[in-house]
C-alpha cells in the first residue's frame, strides 16, 4: 500500500474547485464533490499503478498519471499525480476543460 500525499498547488486546486461549485452549482453539490474526492484520491494507495500515464507524460518525460473524477454521470475532473517511491503524490487537480498542462504548472 503506497502513501497518498496531496501537495499544495493540489489543495489549492481542490479549493479552487470547491468554490467554483459553490458559485456556479450549489453548496450541496460543493460538499458532496469536496466529501468525495479525498476518497476517490486516497484510493490510489492500491491503484496508482493501473491508472494511465496521462497525455501529458511523454511530453515532460516524466511518468505523470491521470484519474478522473465527477460526482455524475460524467467524470469533471483530473487527479494527476505521480508514483515517487512508495508514495503518490497527487500533483494537481484540474477541470477537464483547462486542457493539458504545461511544465508551469507543476
Amino acid at each position: 500500500m503506497l502513501t497518498v500525499m496531496v501537495m499544495p498547488v493540489a489543495e489549492a486546486d481542490i479549493d479552487e474547485a470547491y468554490e467554483w461549485w459553490r458559485e456556479h452549482r450549489s453548496v450541496e453539490q460543493a460538499n458532496r464533490w469536496y466529501r468525495e474526492i479525498f476518497p476517490v484520491m486516497q484510493g490510489l494507495s492500491t491503484s496508482a499503478a493501473r491508472r494511465p500515464q496521462s497525455p501529458e507524460a511523454a511530453k515532460l518525460g516524466v511518468d505523470i498519471r491521470e484519474l478522473y473524477f465527477g460526482i455524475g454521470a460524467h467524470p469533471t475532473h483530473r487527479v494527476v499525480f505521480i508514483i515517487d517511491g512508495s508514495t503518490v503524490k497527487i500533483l494537481r487537480v484540474r477541470h477537464l476543460s483547462r486542457g493539458r498542462l504545461k511544465p508551469s504548472d507543476f
